[in-house]
């Protein structure tokens, strides 16, 4: 009887492990790429691209664009998704909304100077829940906040 009973809960931790942690692992991964992605264009979000090589500007734009796609379609696909955010295992559904709008944002207006850029990354890595990799970025960040 015990066989069974172990032999069910073991089924149960596979389809859960199937169905949802593995959908979870993925959003994660999306969040870290995403993160990593606004460190490395850093100089296209807060500089002048008209200064920037035209080829890193349009590989910004491109990524930022699949980002945010990216980051609405691993949400669709975690079933339970507002549970896990009520529990705090994944960001809540307006913070994702969020981010996902301003990473197209970026999309739109990294052809031109906005000085609106500079928050925009701290913004997203706080919506998202995730550490910036870039101090400098940052620092930025915070000198665009306080004027």
């Amino acid at each position: 009887m015990v066989e069974i009973l172990l032999f069910i809960l073991g089924g149960v931790g596979a389809i859960i492990t199937l169905f949802v942690l593995n959908f979870v692992r993925d959003l994660k991964l999306t969040l870290e790429d995403i993160s990593r992605e606004l460190s490395y264009y850093h100089p296209v979000i807060v500089g002048n691209p008209a200064e920037i090589h035209k080829e890193y500007v349009d590989s910004a734009i491109k990524r930022f664009r699949e980002l945010s796609t990216e980051l609405r379609a691993r949400v669709e696909a975690i079933p339970f998704y507002s549970t896990l955010a009520k529990l705090r295992f994944v960001p809540a559904l307006k913070d994702i909304d969020k981010a996902a709008k301003a990473l197209m944002y970026l999309h739109n207006t990294s052809y031109k100077e906005n000085p609106d850029n500079w928050t925009f990354p701290k913004r997203i890595r706080g919506w998202l829940h995730v550490r910036s990799t870039d101090t400098d970025a940052d620092i930025h960040a915070e000198k665009a906040e306080q004027k």
